[in-house]
């Protein structure tokens, strides 16, 4: 019998077959669905970026631009040389802060008042500011790669006019290199002009990325304390992971070799040299 059953001399049909909660356990099947679908969605690069109020340090114009939202953007695993990676979004693109009225460009850290000297702010302005065609209504819904390594490249050009520190350059030059990577992972193998934009990318990745070993090498011999903002021996793994990248292995085995016996690495740095080790080793 049914559960219903026996309704029938009241006029109704036969109920022998009745799930009293098939309603609830499709809403509860939909809820479930939507949710998983909810929680598989990426939010888009625009949605993990806010504009941001900036006041130039050369010129004092206030101008807006584009930065990330740093408890939004979900973490991947980094490359082996520390590049940093994020789900939908690659940070690196809006590191740089451009001042579109007076050409001044700097790394966000280096973007500050307080680090420009009167004699580098005189330099600036001669030697960035008065050659500059401004473009103070140059906006961005979000900045392509190619956007992000022109930023970049002026960043370099007010580093080198400025005289500043070799290991600002050279951190410069490791993005440029980070940037170009980004670049071709990110370019439509589909595209007719893929292969000559492979080379170059693959090209100007490593051409940057030894210009900041060299870089960072000197910082190591003539910088103290901390390399921006990292300790000596993460720039140490650093150069060894660029020494890898540029193909010099065994240059990189020595300095992981070092680095593995010096107390002063962290173990978390020693198991980051053994991957390397064993990198080498696989590739050979």
């Amino acid at each position: 019998m049914g559960i219903l059953s026996g309704l029938e001399k009241m006029g109704f049909k036969s109920f022998d077959k009745v799930d009293l909660f098939e309603e609830e356990k499709k809403e509860a099947k939909e809820k479930k669905v939507k949710k998983k679908k909810e929680e598989k969605k990426e939010p888009t690069e625009r949605e993990l970026l806010y504009d941001k109020s900036m006041i130039c340090p050369i010129c004092q114009k206030e101008f807006k631009v584009k930065s990330v939202i740093a408890s939004k953007a979900r973490r991947d695993l980094p490359d082996i040389d520390m590049r940093p990676k994020y789900i939908s979004i690659d940070p690196l693109k809006y590191d740089v802060i451009v001042c579109y009225n007076c050409g001044f460009a700097a790394l966000s850290s280096y973007f500050k008042e307080d680090l420009i000297t009167d004699n580098q702010l005189k330099m600036i302005k001669e030697g960035v500011v008065a050659k500059y065609n401004p473009q103070p209504n140059k906006k961005y819904d979000v900045y392509t790669y190619d956007d992000a390594i022109d930023n970049h490249k002026l960043a370099l050009l007010n580093a080198v006019v400025k005289k500043a520190r070799a290991s600002e350059k050279a951190y410069i030059c490791l993005k440029l290199g980070w940037l170009y990577r980004g670049k071709l992972e990110t370019y439509s193998k589909e595209a007719e002009n893929y292969e000559s934009v492979a080379e170059e990318c693959k090209s100007q990745e490593l051409e940057y990325l030894e210009e900041a070993k060299k870089g960072f090498i000197f910082s190591l011999a003539h910088e103290g304390g901390k390399i921006c903002g990292m300790e000596p021996v993460t720039v140490e793994y650093l150069c060894a992971a660029l020494d890898y990248d540029l193909g010099n292995n065994e240059e990189c085995l020595r300095l992981v070799s070092k680095l593995i016996t010096n107390p002063a690495a962290s173990s978390q740095l020693k198991d980051k040299c053994r991957e390397l080790k064993e990198a080498i080793s696989q590739d050979n």
